[in-house]
């Protein structure tokens, strides 16, 4: 009976030390950090020192910034491993070249901190305090999601994305935007426990991720402080068949899920969306693509256009969208 008893003992003694040799990303301090800010990496050595620079200066101290380094063959990683060696907070993952989804539902697991923050390698927060405030007003007013204003800047000229007039609670319900997931933080534990990720996509995965989040949650408080800069490009000149296909199945995704959950002004946002002129310039380099084509026509199937003239009377799908149906109604022949 002895020897049974210190047997099991042992076991759970040597699970013990073992799970916590293996955990290396966890901080030397027991405490845990009040926020996890994670930044996905690949090659962005030109803008990363100015990124890691507005995070390791914000005057909440108590965080760790988990760099997930995505395969990149620039100087990326050595600049990480430079401000490691000054920042005991900073924690580095290596992986093969796997997208931003994957980088960021990694940070998401391995993370610590009461609440997650996600910031861009060519993006920064804007002034040191940023992360204290969204803290600060997250506990103070008992929210799972907080939310201050970012700036946009193309070629040195200021844009405001989205921004908040009026501090306090927003019901998601009077909401309904899809973007700009990056200016707000999310308890991390309603977002492991309802796992809430970033689908696989090369593109417009963060909109799932924020519609989810904020969906679940109901509501979020909003500071009407800017606290995120973000650095706009021009994205038309990077678009290949891949990035096409995931834009158009994560609109799906998006229209399917705000059908469900009765979202009626984020579904009519997404239809004119997709019925935009950026959207569709985008797509009119792949009209040829059968692949492309098909996503498009499952789109235009699921959309109904009598709950979207429900908004708008006026809504007329674009020329572009009917010659693609017209055609495939050709060949259904």
């Amino acid at each position: 009976m002895f020897y049974q008893l210190f047997v099991f003992l042992f076991l759970i003694l040597f699970n013990y030390i073992n799970s916590n040799k293996n955990d290396k990303l966890r901080l030397n301090n027991s405490k845990i950090p009040k926020i996890s800010v994670i930044i996905p990496i690949y090659n962005m050595e030109k803008y990363l020192n100015e990124s890691l620079d507005s995070v390791i200066t914000q005057t909440l101290k108590d965080i760790e910034i988990i760099c997930i380094n995505d395969g990149s063959i620039d100087s990326s990683l050595k600049i990480l491993k430079e401000y490691e060696k000054k920042d005991k907070r900073i924690k580095i993952i290596n992986q093969n070249n796997s997208g931003v989804a994957t980088s960021r539902n990694r940070g998401i697991n391995v993370s610590n901190g009461e609440f997650i923050a996600f910031l861009d390698p060519d993006d920064k927060f804007i002034n040191n305090s940023s992360l204290e405030n969204l803290y600060n007003a997250a506990i103070n007013n008992n929210v799972l999601i907080c939310g201050g204003n970012s700036n946009s800047y193309v070629n040195g000229k200021k844009k405001k994305l989205d921004h908040f007039k009026k501090e306090g609670i927003v019901n998601y319900s009077n909401f309904q935007k899809p973007y700009y997931f990056w200016k707000y933080i999310y308890n991390s534990t309603f977002i492991k426990k309802n796992k809430i990720y970033f689908p696989n996509y090369s593109r417009f995965q963060d909109p799932i991720f924020f519609v989810r989040a904020m969906n679940e949650a109901k509501n979020f408080y909003a500071l009407p402080q800017v606290v995120h800069y973000y650095r706009a490009s021009n994205t038309n000149k990077k678009m290949n068949k891949q990035k096409i296909m995931d834009t158009l199945k994560g609109m799906l995704d998006i229209l399917k899920y705000s059908d469900k959950n009765n979202l009626n002004i984020l579904y009519y946002y997404i239809v004119n969306q997709f019925n935009s002129r950026y959207i569709i310039k985008m797509i009119k380099k792949f009209k040829n693509n059968n692949e492309v084509k098909n996503q498009i026509i499952k789109i235009i199937t699921y959309i109904n256009l009598k709950k979207v003239k429900r908004r708008n009377k006026k809504f007329k799908l674009n020329k572009f969208y009917k010659k693609i149906m017209k055609f495939q109604k050709k060949l259904d022949l």
